[in-house]
């Protein structure tokens, strides 16, 4: 009876180990799923900023986007889809600024919304589109280079406390 009762608690014991392991290794995934579509979103409108820059409509700067991206992230890459996704909806006559602010909100990433609403705002007042677009990505790349180089000096602060 004493080794049925044993049994069990270890199968228990074990069974939430293993789920607490996955759940770990989800939210690991996770952050860096975030991490590395924050990167790509700031490829992505650098890329854009400057087809704009260069003369060309919004609808076009955005598919000659995609194809550049396509180039950098291949067709499965995730900014590679989410610009995809942007394309289609152009094509259909959806607003810009409405499906930047939706792959802020399904993203769940902080920059993406607030260019969502720099964009959306620059556009309501017909300002020069090109500059602000230009300036609002020179900063989100500004902002991401510092947390890069935050991630860095902390994974290589941990690397040195294991060693």
């Amino acid at each position: 009876m004493l080794i049925h009762f044993i049994a069990v608690y270890l199968h228990f014991y074990f069974f939430f180990q293993w789920l607490f392991c996955i759940r770990s290794i989800r939210k690991g995934s996770e952050k860096e799923r975030i991490r590395r579509l924050t990167l790509q979103f700031k490829e992505g409108i650098m890329v854009l900023a400057s087809f704009l820059s260069a003369g060309y409509s919004l609808e076009n700067s955005l598919s000659l986007s995609v194809k550049e991206l396509e180039g950098l992230y291949g067709k499965t890459g995730m900014i590679t889809e989410e610009f995809s996704y942007m394309e289609a909806g152009v094509r259909m006559n959806r607003p810009v600024e409405l499906l930047l602010a939706d792959m802020g909100r399904r993203s769940g990433i902080q920059d993406v919304d607030q260019f969502a609403q720099v964009f959306a705002a620059a556009k309501r007042s017909g300002g020069e589109l090109t500059d602000i677009i230009s300036q609002t990505a020179g900063i989100i790349r500004d902002k991401i280079q510092v947390q890069e180089e935050i991630h860095t000096l902390t994974a290589a602060r941990v690397f040195e406390q294991r060693s």
